[in-house]
């Protein structure tokens, strides 16, 4: 059970920090040609990449190659 306070002046509002994008990951993408690939380790590492490719005008490919490896192509 949660415990009422009463009386309890509200505070200022404390701003959110800035996060910074991590992208410089992904900026490997810019560098590599059309047929390039790379090895990531998660699932979620090949999603990132994708949107990192989507946001950036750029197309890829992936497909599993271990049970938790992902193979990342260039395609565009």
């Amino acid at each position: 059970m949660l415990k009422v306070d009463k009386n309890v002046a509200i505070t200022a509002v404390i701003p959110h920090r800035k996060v910074k994008k991590k992208t410089a990951k992904w900026s490997v993408l810019d560098k590599m040609e059309v047929g390039d690939s790379f090895v990531v380790g998660s699932k979620r590492e090949a999603a990132l990449a994708r949107a990192y490719a989507n946001r950036h005008g750029m197309k890829v490919n992936i497909r599993r190659v271990d049970v938790r490896k992902h193979r990342v192509w260039k395609a565009q």
